[in-house]
């Protein structure tokens, strides 16, 4: 790669030409793919849509939600091994990390989706012949989140949850 100045800045910030955004293989440093600008009208739009989604949502039944997310999991299963070389070709990580990366984050979904019904249901925490106190355990809006490139499959679903 010529030493132009910005050989080393373009591993930590990404190189813009209009609206298109060019990402370096960190391991190679080339260029591997590039995505759109999201304009600051168009996430405004994202997030108002986000927002009255999530009151749908806040609606649904928790094992109706573990579904939704089961059916995530599913794909991801069916579709790991393509996020495994993504994941590799995107960050210059080993295949096998990669793989591990993918493998833990189902993992961790798996684990989390078992576990919502129980800690995501409303929990009597008093109770007497007059009063019964309850906490309720909502979703709490909407998230926007830039994760870091190192463990991008395991970091997404700390963002998700319930």
């Amino acid at each position: 790669m010529p030493d132009n100045g910005i050989a080393e800045q373009r591993f930590l910030i990404p190189q813009t030409t209009g609206r298109d955004v060019f990402y370096d293989r960190p391991s190679l440093g080339k260029v591997v793919g590039e995505v759109e600008v999201t304009t600051e009208k168009e996430i405004v739009a994202v997030v108002g849509k986000a927002r009255k989604t999530l009151l749908i949502w806040a609606e649904i039944k928790i094992s109706e939600r573990c579904k939704v997310l089961s059916s995530f999991v599913e794909i991801s299963k069916k579709r790991a091994e393509e996020i495994a070389q993504l994941i590799a070709k995107e960050t210059g990580r080993p295949i096998k990390s990669a793989r591990t990366n993918v493998s833990g984050g189902i993992d961790y979904f798996e684990a989390y989706i078992k576990m919502a019904e129980e800690y995501l249901s409303p929990k009597v925490t008093f109770e007497s012949d007059t009063e019964i106190h309850r906490v309720y355990r909502e979703p709490r809006g909407v998230i926007a989140a830039i994760l870091p490139w190192n463990y991008p499959f395991m970091r997404m679903k700390k963002k998700r949850r319930g």
